[in-house]
This record gives structure tokens, C-alpha cells and sequence, in this order.
């Protein structure tokens, strides 16, 4: 493999990084600002609207993860 091919790769996992933590920011501050709208609509029994939300969120954080290992496993 040639040095213009790691580059590129490279060049890709970073823009998926970026993607992904603004992904990631997004679906948080829509969990969080889901709270009080979930609370006033079903009470405390609402809270399962956020609780919903929190599982992309996590397999976000999770692929996130992954990218950043990848990026890590490039030769420079």
C-alpha cells in the first residue's frame, strides 16, 4: 500500500471522527433537552423518552471509540 492510500484513509477517519462527535453532541443536547418537554408531557413516567434516546447515544460513543482505535492503528 502506498503512502497516498494511507493518507487518504486516514484523511477519511478523521472526517468521520469529526462527524461522529458532532453527531454525538447533537443526540446529547436533544436527550437532555428532552427531559423537561418528557416530564411535562407524562409526568416522571416521561422519563423513558430520554432513556430511549440514550441507547444511539451510547452506540455513538461506542463507534466513536472505535474510529479514534483506528485512527490510532495508521501508520503515519
Amino acid at each position: 500500500m502506498s503512502t497516498v492510500s494511507h493518507d487518504a484513509s486516514l484523511r477519511d477517519i478523521q472526517r468521520a471522527l469529526a462527524i461522529m462527535i458532532f453527531t454525538v453532541g447533537v443526540l446529547g443536547a436533544v436527550a437532555i433537552l428532552s427531559v423537561p418537554f418528557a416530564i411535562g408531557l407524562y409526568g416522571l413516567r416521561g422519563l423513558w423518552i430520554p432513556a430511549v434516546l440514550l441507547i444511539p447515544l451510547v452506540l455513538q460513543a461506542w463507534a466513536l471509540r472505535v474510529l479514534r482505535r483506528a485512527e490510532s492503528t495508521l501508520p503515519r
